[in-house]
């Protein structure tokens, strides 16, 4: 039998992001199958100390965060993709992001939950990502037939107390005078955690008054934001396969057009900053509120029929005129949510998606995706991946 002969791989891609993590996680598991791939991690930790090519190389996967950065790495001259907005000097294989797609995701996930104001809080305009979000985030608002949304530059804002202080003055005014209630788009996860904390020094209630959405679906900086945060999953592990897939053809083939793939695939994974219908009757705006905050706790209608000051019928009938759907409804809607990010993103077993979704038992949530979905739980997590 042949000896099968090894691929020596570099990988430049600093795992400073959830994002990036779970992207070197999806290149590692298709190495990993391939058999033959020896992977290189090439980027190191700190941006400020420098890295070594190795002379011998047969191919690379690179997310450069500099342009800088590529030289070096281009100069090895084997089969090469990049990821990531920054554009390389010379042709090689990409794989790049429709922003545009990811900006009107927000869009329309606002219109859905009945918003009819909207707003975006961008840091990192000057980068093309950013802009295509945010052209994107306007076309769907268009769409809908809603005024443009307003735009705050938060590259104003500075970790130096004063310059903080300043910019905090002025994002108050922005918020205080956007029409409530309203959706606002964020470029960014740091983006969007900034915006809930100064959310939070204003006085602003969210997602009562401002809902919000980032961008990145980071898990520590989704969960330490106050409220956690609503975003958008670029899907990490896919992207790393879907680069494995390119440079292998690369290597095989090097002589074939060299061409750029476009990931079109995103999941807009909500948490508390943006769980809340649009509405204007207290009652219905108390029991949504119930909803989020308990549905995966295993509660049911007389609990939150007890958390408003209506009567059960009284309330199925302002609750449906108000969102289309009854109070059981809701909940489902909810708990299947939670359950859909959590097959998407974990290796959970269905009882344990079940539990921690709030269903009683893992037959209901079957039963729940057949009849929502039409798919069993384990046919959805293969789909969407």
């Amino acid at each position: 039998m042949p000896r099968v002969t090894s691929k020596t791989i570099g990988l430049f891609a600093r795992a400073d992001l959830s994002f990036k993590r779970e992207l070197l996680r999806g290149v590692a598991a298709e190495a990993q199958a391939r058999g033959n791939w020896e992977l290189l991690l090439l980027a190191p930790v700190n941006r400020r100390v420098g890295f070594n090519v190795p002379p011998i190389m047969d191919g690379l996967i690179m997310w450069p965060d500099d342009p800088a950065e590529m030289e070096p790495l281009l100069a090895a001259e084997v089969p090469t993709v990049t990821l990531g907005h920054l554009k390389p000097m010379r042709e090689v294989a990409r794989v790049i992001f429709d922003n545009v797609k990811v900006g009107r995701m927000i869009a329309e996930g606002f219109v859905e939950r009945g918003f009819r104001h909207f707003a975006a809080y961008f840091q990192r305009t000057m980068y093309s990502y950013s802009q295509d979000r945010l052209a994107g985030f306007r076309e769907g608002v268009a769409a809908a037939g809603a005024a443009e949304p307003a735009l705050f530059d938060g590259d104003v804002m500075s970790h130096e107390p004063v310059k903080w202080q300043e910019g905090l003055d002025a994002l108050g005014v922005w918020l205080r005078g956007l029409p409530k209630p309203a959706g606002i788009c964020c470029d960014t996860d740091q983006a969007g955690a900034d915006l809930l904390r100064a959310c939070q020094h204003l006085g602003v209630r969210v997602p009562d008054e401002v809902a919000v959405i980032g961008v990145g679906d980071d898990d520590l900086l989704c969960a330490l934001a106050h409220p956690p945060l609503s975003s958008v999953s670029l899907r990490g592990r896919e992207v790393g396969r879907m680069a494995v897939a390119m440079l292998d053809e690369r290597m095989r083939w090097p002589r074939r057009i060299v061409r750029t793939q476009v990931m079109e695939q995103f999941t807009l994974v909500e948490r508390a900053s943006s769980e809340l219908l649009a509405v204007e009757d207290g009652a219905v705006a108390a029991a949504l509120r119930c909803i989020r905050e308990r549905a995966t706790q295993g509660i049911g209608v007389d609990d939150v029929v007890n958390a408003t000051a209506l009567s059960r019928r009284m309330l199925e009938v302002r609750f449906k005129a108000a969102t289309g759907r009854t109070l059981h409804e809701e909940i489902v809607r909810v708990r299947m949510a939670r359950a859909q990010v959590l097959l998407e993103t974990t290796e959970l077993a269905v009882a344990e998606v079940a539990e921690r979704a709030g269903f009683s038992e893992p037959q209901r949530l079957c039963e729940a995706f057949a009849r929502k979905l039409g798919v069993t739980p384990l046919e959805w997590r293969r789909r969407a991946r």
